[in-house]
């Protein structure tokens, strides 16, 4: 399969603690970004997308502004598992460690389209190389956008199975750097440079590892969510598209009628309009609608638990969740399943 060579971009929310970092460092970040044309409002949503260039030069920018030349690994140590998204939530429901780096090499394109994971076993060892397309100004900023990729990759494994693996070895093709030891210290294992590839190298059987909250059930859920991501613009009617939207946003807990409308390229009262002039509905509507239904199935095929309902819902907590499943099914959520059971 080709890629193509322009319009590549990533996720704002690979940026995530920016603002934290840049201030505990004596820099404004308002500042920082302007100084790459980027708007600090465009920020305060992680699924805004940020041109391949402008993450590049942005990373840059944080490093001369900050004086620190480690910035990259600061970033990343104060990060957590929100900063993937949907790649996040998929890799945090994976069987083992394993399947969430198949899911990391299927689907790394949601969270940035511009880099490619490759899986290899090398004996007892399985060595994760990082490639990334598309054309950056200078060496710095290839070197930079390679270091996030793996600095963020080693920060998620150590989350996912709460610090139960160790990395083997490190790899970067750049050349040697001064301050070598800031890389050890944050990978915690030995560091090489001038090397064929960009890599983290651990052990074959930490591939088995268990990972945080492991569920067949929620993975599939996720896994169906982040293939049919791309069906928005599609040639269905608004209805439908919004309706795509809203189940993909209800496991993060952010469906809000601003993020769908984001993703669809409209404005919110645009959108508003059109489903109540057009099509005689409001969002409020069909998001009740997509939760009734969601619900109604997953009570009635699976054993799943009303904690879980819950997070694939997308509400806060069980009990604001059944007051408000009470109104479309006419009891509370276990009841229905007890009746659905019993025959009725």
């Amino acid at each position: 399969m080709s890629r193509q060579s322009t319009n590549r971009f990533v996720r704002a929310g690979v940026l995530q603690g920016l603002g934290a970092v840049l201030a505990g460092q004596g820099c404004d970040l308002d500042e920082v970004l302007s100084g790459v044309g980027l708007s600090p409002a465009f920020f305060q949503e992680e699924d805004n997308l940020i041109p391949q260039a402008d993450f590049a030069r942005l990373l840059v920018r944080c490093v001369e502004t900050s004086s620190n030349p480690h910035f990259v690994l600061q970033l990343c140590a104060f990060q957590d598992l929100e900063l993937g998204g949907n790649l996040g939530l998929l890799m945090q429901t994976a069987s083992s460690l394993g399947a969430a780096l198949e899911d990391i090499q299927q689907f790394v394109h949601i969270q940035a389209q511009f880099i490619h994971w490759h899986l290899k076993i090398e004996g007892e060892l399985a060595v994760l190389s990082v490639e990334m397309d598309g054309a950056v100004d200078n060496a710095l900023q290839r070197q930079l956008v390679i270091e996030v990729a793996l600095a963020q990759l080693y920060k998620m494994l150590m989350l996912l199975t709460r610090r139960k693996i160790t990395l083997r070895n490190v790899r970067f093709r750049v050349n040697k750097p001064p301050g070598t030891r800031a890389f050890r210290d944050y990978f915690h294992a030995p560091v090489d440079f001038d090397c064929e590839f960009d890599c983290l190298v651990l052990s074959r059987a930490d591939l088995g590892a268990k990972v945080l909250h492991s569920n067949r059930m929620l993975h599939e859920l996720v896994s169906n969510q982040v293939q049919n991501s791309g069906l928005y613009h599609d040639g269905r009617g608004l209805p439908e598209r919004v309706r795509g939207a809203i189940r993909d946003y209800l496991p993060q807990n952010r469906c809000s009628v601003e993020s769908v409308a984001r993703v669809l390229a409209l404005d919110v009262r645009a959108l508003q309009r059109h489903l109540r002039d057009q099509h005689q509905t409001t969002y409020q509507a069909l998001l009740d609608e997509v939760r009734g239904e969601m619900a109604r199935l997953y009570l009635r095929e699976t054993n799943m638990s009303l904690a879980q309902l819950t997070y694939v819902l997308g509400f806060t907590d069980p009990s604001t969740m059944s007051r408000a499943l009470r109104q479309q099914l006419g009891c509370s959520p276990k009841q229905w399943r007890q009746r659905q059971r019993a025959g009725g």
